[in-house]
């Protein structure tokens, strides 16, 4: 770079001296590229500066959108676990309900069971004590 632009200006003194020579419109011609050039190497420095300056934002927002999704995964893996844990204790409630359940129907059974035999007990106490009685009545009869 350093070459080209000791060139230009050797060029250049050349080009002052001989202005209506071609070789100066050429030189002139080339300082004008030079400065385009310059001028487009300080445009695409500032662009990549705030190209850097968006990814280090984007990489920040990134970074709390991260964190914030693993205490949001944290927080709903607790409350699953805290789901699981409820749904457990409620599986063991119906579980022993129905136990309980089972148990009242057998004694239902057992208990209805006792009532037909302690009907079927009184039928035939009853019948003894009619025949008795009608027993003793024809006797005095």
């Amino acid at each position: 770079m350093k070459r080209v632009a000791a060139l230009f200006l050797s060029l250049s003194v050349v080009a002052a001296e001989q202005v209506s020579n071609p070789l100066g419109n050429v030189v002139t011609m080339m300082q004008g590229l030079e400065a385009k050039a310059v001028e487009q190497a300080k445009e695409e420095a500032r662009i990549y500066a705030q190209y850097q300056a968006y990814v280090a934002k984007a990489r920040a927002q990134l970074a709390k959108e991260i964190q914030a999704a693993q205490q949001a995964s944290a927080a709903a893996q607790s409350a699953v676990q805290a789901k699981l844990a409820k749904q457990a204790m409620l599986q063991r409630a119906i579980a022993t309900g129905q136990a309980q359940v089972a148990q009242l129907q057998a004694a239902a059974q057992q208990a209805a069971a006792d009532r037909a035999e302690a009907q079927a007990l009184y039928a035939a106490q009853v019948a003894d004590m009619t025949a008795t009685i009608q027993a003793i009545q024809a006797a005095y009869a």
